[in-house]
């Protein structure tokens, strides 16, 4: 079984990737949604963790925008708690 951790840098994913790793298995893959719109001490955060932990680090990025400005741009708003297709185009498709 192909086990995958999404991990965001936040405290929630960092400890399923730390149960994960210490409780299931220590073949799994850690993958990071990028959305071009996360702080630089974040994407620090990210890789520095990831270093430490000796985890495989894959970053999926959106094929149709570059990131979360272009793509409000493109669909001509913002996501909300009405539209939200920031999850589903930033996260889930890539």
């Amino acid at each position: 079984m192909k086990v995958i951790v999404s991990f965001s840098g936040g405290k929630d994913s960092l400890a399923s990737l730390l149960w994960v790793r210490n409780n299931l298995t220590k073949d799994f893959i850690t993958v990071f949604c990028d959305t071009g719109w996360e702080h630089p001490d974040t994407y620090q955060h990210i890789s520095n963790v990831c270093k430490q932990l000796d985890v495989r680090l894959v970053i999926l990025r959106s094929k149709k925008y570059t990131d979360f400005v272009d793509m409000s741009i493109k669909r001509s708003r913002f996501p909300s708690s009405q539209r939200r297709f920031c999850t589903s185009e930033l996260k889930i498709k890539p």
